[in-house]
């Protein structure tokens, strides 16, 4: 990729506060970001960042089948489309959709690339600290978190930023925007949960957590969000803040993400991965655990899910294929159906069943540390 145009301003230059601006666009719809399953495709690209710099996209694609018996397990045909460093420092945080992908580091830079031409096209200089997370939202802004203990929402189009969060008094460690795209809530070191209004730029509540937030998850719904710290998985309800479900962790988690039951729409579950080298799977309305295949040989740094339309298949409903990463450098593609599979007859978990096996996976001989679908 070319070298980049720089958009805004250098570290040398004062970044002025702006004021808060409504964001006056339609943002009715689901995110892309927070449900990229949403919208069903027959191929995918996985972007994933390291701690070596470098920035890999790995495209995901049914392979063609030279039977056409009902019986035979698709294939999926991954490929890598780009590698190289992204940044000066480690990449710390990636977003994607189909037209825009945006990296965040150490180096303190949100760099952005147009993904149809494989082109980057500039820096977003104004965080003073690692970017700790990234997320579309409403198709045409993008929210930033950092830990200079503010967030930012930028405009796509031209890559404004509209509105500076200030509030938190540490590191803010994760964003997540409702599936409305009308609030944002983040979690930071100074163990509180704050709630932004997208649409007037301005703070919402506040809320004591007394534990510190590594990261946040609205469901699908909008109805729940989930909080994870370092000893506790933490469900509430969104209407009056009550807990639902505390879920404790004996090994360290690095990664949550809601998924709606492919065959059962009013089943919503959470996939948790960690040091344990699994992949967790919680029942949402009761907290308990659903299944815990260890589907990796180091710790999983986190994982994403996306829906995937098989071009012949004659099912009703896509495919949701899970990826996942790890510290070794391994990304993996499940079926999450595979992934349930061993316990869903019971309910039970069955940790010395035989691990699942993959649909794809791909080697980059990197330390991972991020991941984003589009």
């Amino acid at each position: 990729m070319p070298p980049s145009k720089k958009v805004k301003l250098s570290k040398g230059s004062a970044a002025p506060t702006p004021e808060p601006v409504a964001i006056k666009e339609s943002i009715d719809e689901p995110s892309p970001s927070t449900s990229p399953d949403s919208e069903p495709m027959t191929s995918f690209i996985a972007t994933v960042g390291s701690y070596e710099r470098l920035l890999y996209g790995l495209k995901a694609e049914w392979a063609e089948t030279t039977t056409e018996s009902p019986t035979d397990r698709p294939a999926l045909k991954v490929s890598l489309i780009f590698g190289f460093p992204a940044h000066g420092n480690s990449i710390t945080a990636v977003a994607s959709t189909r037209t825009h992908l945006v990296t965040g580091s150490v180096d303190e830079n949100i760099n952005l690339f147009n993904t149809k031409r494989l082109k980057e096209i500039g820096s977003l200089l104004q965080h003073n600290g690692t970017i700790t997370a990234l997320r579309f939202f409403s198709k045409t802004h993008m929210i930033s978190a950092s830990e200079d203990q503010t967030i930012r929402v930028w405009r796509t189009k031209d890559w404004e930023c509209l509105t500076v969060f200030k509030g938190h008094k540490d590191r803010v460690n994760d964003v997540a925007v409702h599936p409305t795209g009308r609030l944002a809530m983040s979690v930071s070191k100074d163990r509180t949960l704050r709630l932004w209004n997208l649409l007037t730029g301005r703070k919402a509540s506040v809320n004591k957590i007394y534990k510190e937030g590594l990261a946040v998850q609205w469901d699908t719904s909008g109805k729940r969000y989930v909080v994870l710290s370092e000893r506790e998985i933490t469900i509430y309800n969104v209407a009056d803040a009550s807990v639902l479900h505390n879920i404790p962790l004996t090994k360290r988690i690095h990664c949550i993400y809601p998924l709606v039951d492919p065959n059962d729409p009013d089943t919503e579950y959470l996939l948790c991965g960690g040091d344990d080298k699994r992949i967790h799977i919680y029942d949402m309305s009761t907290g308990k655990l659903r299944a815990s295949p260890i589907c990796h040989e180091a710790r999983v740094r986190a994982l994403q899910v996306i829906s995937l339309e098989h071009p012949t298949a004659d099912k009703k409903s896509p495919t949701p294929i899970v990826t996942s990463i790890s510290t070794d450098g391994k990304v993996k593609f499940w079926d999450f159906n595979d992934l349930l599979a061993d316990d869903q007859a019971t309910g039970e978990t069955t940790s010395t069943s035989e691990p699942p096996t993959p649909l794809a996976n791909y080697t980059t001989g990197c330390r991972l540390t991020c991941l984003a679908l589009s």
